[in-house]
């Protein structure tokens, strides 16, 4: 075929040589074009791995497709967001570059993230891609907007053929949209992709037109058929379709046509657009390059994208060939050690059972295909069938990056540079890596790889594990230098205990009883028996744990704890997807940290030489369903009271046993009365508690830990029992609560615009009432007890009779110390400052030799002088002192601060951490407004105060 004479007409004139020799190759060659390397002025300065982001850069329409009322109206919105995505796909480039351009090839391992944020309710989306093959390539992708429930996940590549002076470029792959209902039910849509032809290749200026037939299948029955046309010779318009939207029987409910690129509309109401993208779209974002780690796809292309849009295509080529030629490399020394790529995000299966079934409505072409499975690293949107799930590969590693381990950077993988080893006659029966740097390194030794990662000499030595030597790891030694932690955790067990039935146990065999009737749990404790050194289908694996009808089991909102494993196998990747899986979004992770104090098995024990670091804990994933903030659902939550590490050193008689810590902790955190165990143990049955024992596991005994004569017998469960004895609390399934447990407890910040120093319209959380830890009032105590409230004190006209004192420091009841100056009395007499906390208020010293006289000098009540203790108990507690009018006899410590802190309404005590509010100066005049204006109930102190106090506060 002879090429037309205004060939080349859109090439730069110092790339037409380049272009003419890419032309002639392309209509010589045969077979799949993506092998041939184009010239970098036709390049895209974008990579394969963001075209994925073009399925949502008109968020708004792919989260109207969760707002449909009925299955038709969401097959429509379905197919009008579809429609809607075709123009940035695929003609994108031709407004932003004057043509279509190719895009970068992406490199194995390659990564792109994104977002849409949330704007007007539509939700926050997501993207993770991966490039999960290079040859062929193929890129997976997983898009999501939780908030509506909606998870798109696909894999593209494509297969490319020189025709008749254009590429025709047939898509291999498809896309499954998840919409996760309201009601729990789930519907899919599978979207197959249209064929492309990139004509105008002659002129050096390709564009694309869509071509063929593309289809969307949903599992409602529900099935869109798209035709593409281009413009012909004579008659019709660019970018033109025609879709037909039948319903479950077959019959057309519309028809829509019009230009992918532009406008549409519906055949039943063609006033009305179906889709416009005439508009503006919403661009992905991202983070910034310099904070991205080396296999995302905008920092890795960095250098070549800048010299492609600066013209510079000779330093994009040359840094273009640097890439590519180091990813040849990599796979080389793969290949040669044996260790191939392992994915980040995605696990290949080889039949996608749902492209199969669906495909079936419209008699898709191939009847198969495989499929890319995204694994969760949040909420759960796709959820593969069982036998799907089956074939997920195991994950390897836990790197943060796509990396190999163990690869010297220059090691050289060409068999014939290697010289052998003479000495090493075992070689043959070394792997593959092994073999490989002994022959290379001289002084390498294999054996020394098995050696354990030993950071303790008492481990190599005596094999004692390190953590063997944390002191206070015993719960009933922890916090013991926190009284108030000590105090709390008291209460909450009181509490606990008060609301907790009698312990209540099914077998293994009774759970589907569980789930029929229909009762709902707080907490969901699981220790499924996975193992984590096995694949033998006769084990309990990761897919039989993800069947468990643990759904139908959670109340909303709940949480669930689930063990998996010290990390050895794939546990903790396949529990956070079982987690995704079952609806519940991981929040925390809690470590046990196993110590050997009885059962240390000499030096260096009998740990796995597989693993770099000496495993010595296990994990436990928590996960949460439904809505629960920490700031304002005090109600069903207490927070930050445990922390998420747990030191135990095991059960030597059942080594499988898991510390009994963990049920405090989930008690202490979640006020849930309704809790349940699954695969317990006779030893694990606790008030407050149902447990589902495993199989096996012998005749339920008396409660652990409580040896008392009178501790309940477990009883089975049923239903109707178990409802009249579980805890109930102002009509909630919550343990009691109390005003002590309430001050003690840690409270989480208040959002912004809460202040918590502004409390005019704050009410306590519980009534009003005497202190928590009543005091009788010391001997130099001043006036009457401290108690709730402040009456609001008459003026104060000081005298100008302080002085400067020494320092003085009183422990400030429940809270630190505090360090104030100590005045002088009027007679000279210093002051002695009083220390007693939550009794001794205040330390009076004595003015002239004698106490303060309340007849003397004008009624000046407060000779002050000396450190003032403060600790005081109550929400909202200030002074009930009438003060009479009078002079403060000597100061009160002149120049020096009162720090205060307000504890969420009120606390223990004034502890220190606001920093002195009220300050003296030179005149005595109080310098800062009161702290305590608009702070402590509803009270209306004074600005200032105007006497005249040398030495103020």
């Amino acid at each position: 075929m002879s090429a037309p004479s205004d060939a080349g007409a859109a090439v730069p004139q110092a790339q037409k040589s380049t272009w003419t020799s890419f032309v002639k190759s392309l209509a010589s060659f045969t077979g799949d074009l993506s092998s041939l390397t184009a010239p970098p002025f036709i390049l895209s300065p974008v990579s394969l791995t963001e075209f994925p982001a073009y399925w949502s850069e008109r968020p708004e329409l792919f989260s109207a497709i969760a707002d449909g009322k009925t299955e038709e109206e969401r097959s429509k919105a379905v197919l009008k967001w579809f429609i809607s995505t075709l123009k940035s796909q695929y003609t994108s480039r031709n407004e932003t570059m004057g043509s279509e351009k190719k895009p970068l090839n992406p490199v194995l391992g390659e990564l792109f993230y994104g977002y849409w944020p949330d704007k007007n309710g539509r939700g926050k989306q997501t993207i993770v891609v991966e490039q999960v093959s290079h040859h062929p390539p193929i890129t997976a992708y997983y898009l999501a907007n939780e908030a509506k429930g909606l998870a798109l996940q696909g894999h593209n590549a494509q297969k490319t053929t020189f025709s008749s002076g254009a590429i025709i470029v047939r898509q291999v792959g498809h896309a499954t949209l998840t919409l996760k209902l309201p009601s729990g039910a789930t519907e899919k849509y599978l979207i197959t992709l249209p064929k492309l032809r990139i004509d105008g290749i002659w002129y050096g200026s390709p564009y694309i037109e869509l071509t063929d037939t593309s289809y969307i299948a949903s599992s409602t029955g529900y099935v869109s058929t798209i035709k593409y046309e281009g413009k012909g010779y004579f008659s019709g318009k660019a970018h033109s379709f025609k879709a037909n939207l039948d319903g479950p029987g077959g019959e057309t409910i519309d028809t829509y046509e019009g230009q992918w690129d532009t406008k549409s509309h519906a055949k039943s109401n063609k006033n009305m657009a179906f889709t416009d993208v005439s508009g503006p779209k919403e661009e992905v974002t991202v983070g910034p390059v310099e904070d991205m780690n080396e296999w995302e796809t905008r920092k890795l292309w960095k250098l070549v994208a800048k010299g492609i849009r600066e013209g510079d295509f000779v330093a994009a080529s040359e840094e273009k060939s640097r890439i590519e030629n180091e990813q040849r490399q990599r796979r080389k020394d793969e290949a040669a050690a044996g260790a191939p790529w392992q994915l980040k995000h995605f696990v290949h299966v080889d039949n996608d059972e749902e492209y199969e079934e669906l495909g079936k409505k419209f008699q898709a072409v191939p009847p198969t295909e495989d499929v890319y499975v995204y694994q969760h690293n949040g909420p759960a949107l796709f959820n593969p069938p069982s036998s799907v799930a089956s074939y997920l590969k195991r994950m390897k590693g836990d790197s943060n990056e796509p990396q190999q381990i163990g690869v010297p950077e220059d090691w050289e993988s060409d068999a014939s540079s290697r010289k052998q080893d003479p000495s090493s006659d075992n070689s043959s029966l070394l792997p593959p890596s092994k073999r490989a740097r002994k022959e290379k390194y001289a002084n390498y030794v294999p054996e020394e790889e098995t050696i354990r990662n030993d950071y303790s000499q008492r481990y190599v030595d005596g094999g004692e594990w390190p953590q063997n030597w944390v002191l206070g790891a015993k719960l009933e030694q922890r916090f013991e230098e926190y009284p108030k932690q000590r105090r709390l955790l008291d209460l909450k067990r009181a509490a606990v205990a008060s609301a907790a039935h009698t312990p209540m146990h099914l077998s293994s065999s009774d759970l589907t009883t569980l789930v029929e009737s229909q009762c709902k749990f707080d907490v969901i404790l699981l220790d499924p028996p996975v193992s984590e050194t096995t694949d033998s289908s006769k084990d309990f694996t990761w897919n039989d744990v993800q069947a468990m009808p643990i759904p139908a089991l959670a109340a909303e909102p709940s949480f669930v704890f689930m063990w998996v494993g010290s990390g050895a196998g794939d546990g903790l990747e396949r529990g956070r997807e079982v987690l995704a899986r079952w609806g519940f979004r991981r929040c925390e992770d809690v470590v046990w940290v196993k110590t050997n104090k009885n059962d240390i098995r000499g030096p260096g024990g009998d740990v796995p030489t597989t693993s770099l670091l000496t495993r010595t804990k296990q994990h436990c994933l928590m996960g949460i369903k439904g809505t629960v903030r920490r700031s304002t659902d005090s109600w069903f939550v207490h927070c930050n009271i445990d922390t998420d590490v747990i030191i135990w050193d095991g059960d030597p008689t059942d080594p499988t046993r898991k510390p009994p810590e963990m049920y405090s902790l989930i008690e202490n955190f979640c006020l849930g009365t309704r809790r349940l165990e699954i695969f317990g143990k006779p030893s694990s049955l606790r008030r407050g508690w149902v447990t589902v024992l495993a199989a096996n596991a012998g005749t339920p005994p008396k409660e652990q830990e409580d040896t008392s004569d009178d501790a309940p017998t477990p009883i089975r469960w049923d239903k109707a029992t178990w409802e009249s004895s579980v805890h109930r609390e102002n009509g909630k399934y919550i343990v009691p609560g109390s005003q002590e447990i309430e001050i003690l407890r840690p409270k989480s910040p208040q959002r912004p615009g809460n202040n918590m120093n502004s409390m005019q319209n704050a009410k306590p959380p519980f009534p009003a009432g005497p202190s928590p830890h009543p005091q009788t009032p010391g001997p130099n105590m001043l006036g009457k007890p401290l108690h709730m409230g402040f009456q609001r004190p008459p003026a104060m006209a000081g005298r100008p009779d302080g002085g400067m004192g020494q320092m003085g420091a009183g422990p400030m009841g429940m809270g630190m110390p505090m360090n104030v100056n100590m005045g002088m009395g009027m007679g000279g007499g210093p002051g002695m400052g009083m220390f007693g906390g939550m009794q001794n208020m205040m330390g009076v010293g004595p003015q002239n030799g004698m106490m303060p006289n309340p007849g003397m000098m004008g009624n000046n009540m407060f000779g002050m002088a000396g450190g003032m203790p403060v600790g005081m108990p109550g929400p909202g507690m200030m002074f009930n002192q009438n003060f009479a009018p009078g002079g403060f006899d000597g100061g009160m410590s002149a120049g020096g601060n009162m720090p205060f802190d307000q504890m969420g309404g009120g606390g223990p005590g004034w502890d220190g951490s606001q920093r002195g509010p009220f300050q003296g100066g030179p005149d005595g005049m109080m310098q800062q407004q009161m702290f305590m204006n608009n702070m402590m109930g509803n009270v209306q102190m004074p600005p200032r105060f105007n006497g005249n106090m040398n030495g103020g506060f």
